[in-house]
This record gives structure tokens, C-alpha cells and sequence, in this order.
């Protein structure tokens, strides 16, 4: 009796995955790409007033 149970849990159809999981793994990859985005976007910006900042000191230090 156990040996037909066993035997027909291995005729029966795998369980399928939840179809949500695609569209979920999609948004994720979404905001992260955002993030990415904005990150770079202050980094530029620090680099651009870092880069003025040094520019305009070594316009106005005294020469010696």
C-alpha cells in the first residue's frame, strides 16, 4: 500500500513556481537602477564643486 502512494507522488505534476516572481525580481532590478542613478548624479555634482572649489583656490591664493 505505502509503495503505490510512493509510486504516485512521482507520476503527479511538479508544483509550479508562483508567477509573481518575475515582476517582482523586474522592480527591484527597477529601483536599484534608480538608486544607481541618483548616486551618480550627486557624485558627478560633488566632483563638479570639488573641482571648481580647487580651480577657484588656486585662482585666488597669493603666488609666491
Amino acid at each position: 500500500m505505502e509503495n503505490i502512494a510512493f509510486n504516485d507522488m512521482f507520476e503527479q505534476d511538479p508544483p509550479r513556481r508562483n508567477g509573481r516572481a518575475k515582476p517582482v525580481k523586474r522592480k527591484w532590478r527597477e529601483i536599484e537602477a534608480l538608486k544607481d542613478k541618483q548616486r551618480l548624479k550627486k557624485n558627478w555634482k560633488t566632483s563638479i564643486f570639488l573641482a571648481i572649489s580647487l580651480n577657484w583656490t588656486s585662482i585666488n591664493s597669493p603666488s609666491t
